[in-house]
């Protein structure tokens, strides 16, 4: 029956059009293979590229270290794509770390990226090599203690314990030498207590930067004349046993704000004092007495400048010397002091310009030069003057002298 026929037609032709539909879906699955196959390839072709580039800037900032802080964008990919690199450009890029100068203004590298690259250095390294090994890692947690982190306090402080964990985990695998003992104890061990109380974030940065616009950590020139801050007579006494409060401080903060404006007192006295109008009362041995004058409790009679009638503020601290200044004539003098190269400029300012800061902060100086080369030649190994045990601030000048 032909009528019959026509079902099996059907059949076939839908049959037909299911292998069609088949065939159809098999091409679009294996286009869409294609694309992901591609997509795939160019984004390892990206970052081979990317680790190319990276060997590239290290292999340029190797001998160079000053190059870094022109190529921060390098700087920051390196790490992004250190997990990927050969352990050897790993190495490198730790070393570079460790031996960035505090002074550099580069931003801070990612923390997880840089605390896995740390840690994989840890696990690689040989026997043979695991101190010195221990020893560049060290260098460069103590260098990113340097860094104002955008994290949080607690995820970098987690991070670098995590390496310290590590080094000291690889460590015990050789505690049987004596050189490792040693070094885990004398140089490990301690950044325990030394990584989370340096560790400095932005947040904490703002307050910082609004609370203590002018003082020691931003030090100006006009913040060196506040003599409260470094005269003997003005400063805070410590507390000791027999004496008032027989050694014991009101409170935890107490012990501390005193101990504070005496380090301060102690470290910029000598800056303080070049900057200083001094006292002029000659001493038993024929000298000047060369003592800064401090502000007067009381009237002490009147100004010693000639023809200058108004009463006295600033004197000398010695008992017997009559030597003082008013107000006026004492800002006159100190301006005197710090102007341009001339008879009138302090012998102990020096002008100069920072060529270099190292990583380990040490800062070379040029063009240094005296403003005013004192009359009698300076015996340098018993001067004062800017001699190797004191501790020295510098401060930036409004003006070149």
């Amino acid at each position: 029956n032909p009528r019959a026929s026509k079902p099996s037609r059907g059949k076939r032709g839908s049959s037909r059009g299911n292998r069609g539909r088949k065939r159809g879906n098999s091409n679009s699955a294996g286009n869409g293979s294609q694309r992901q196959n591609s997509k795939k390839q160019q984004q390892s072709n990206k970052q081979k590229e990317v680790i190319s580039k990276t060997k590239a800037f290290l292999k340029k900032t190797k001998n160079n270290k000053t190059l870094v802080d022109r190529l921060e964008k390098q700087w920051l990919k390196a790490w992004c794509v250190c997990g990927s690199l050969p352990q050897s450009c790993v190495l490198e890029l730790v070393e570079l770390l460790a031996m960035l100068p505090t002074s550099s203004k580069l931003e801070e590298p990612p923390i997880m990226e840089c605390s896995a690259a740390l840690q994989s250095l840890i696990s690689s390294a040989a026997n043979d090599e695991l101190i010195s090994r221990g020893r560049i890692i060290l260098s460069a947690v103590r260098r990113l203690l340097f860094f104002l982190w955008s994290e949080d306090h607690a995820t970098v402080e987690t991070q670098l314990s995590e390496v310290i964990n590590a080094l000291v985990g690889r460590l015990s695998t050789q505690f049987q030498l004596k050189e490792v003992r040693n070094f885990q104890k004398e140089e490990v061990l301690q950044f325990y207590d030394v990584i989370s109380a340096r560790i400095k974030t932005k947040q904490i940065q703002e307050v910082v930067t609004t609370e203590l616009a002018s003082d020691w950590r931003t030090p100006t020139i006009q913040w060196l004349m506040q003599g409260e801050n470094f005269l003997p007579k003005l400063l805070p006494v410590c507390k000791t046993p027999g004496g008032k409060g027989n050694g014991i401080y009101d409170s935890f903060e107490d012990y501390f704000d005193v101990w504070k404006k005496l380090w301060i007192g102690i470290t910029w006295n000598e800056g303080f004092n070049a900057i200083t109008p001094s006292c002029r009362q000659p001493g038993n041995n024929g000298f000047s007495c060369g003592k800064s004058l401090c502000p007067l409790q009381r009237d002490s009679g009147l100004c010693k400048t000639k023809n200058c009638k108004k009463s006295a503020s600033y004197g000398c601290s010695m008992r017997g010397h009559s030597f003082r200044y008013c107000s006026s004539c004492y800002g006159k003098y100190q301006s005197k002091l710090l102007g341009k190269a001339s008879d009138f400029a302090s012998t102990n300012i020096y002008d100069g310009t920072i060529s270099n800061v190292n990583w380990k902060g040490r800062i070379s100086l040029t063009n240094l030069a005296c403003r005013r080369i004192p009359k009698q030649g300076i015996h340098w190994r018993t001067t004062g003057r800017l001699a190797a045990p004191n501790l020295i601030g510098i401060v930036k000048l409004n003006s070149y002298g």
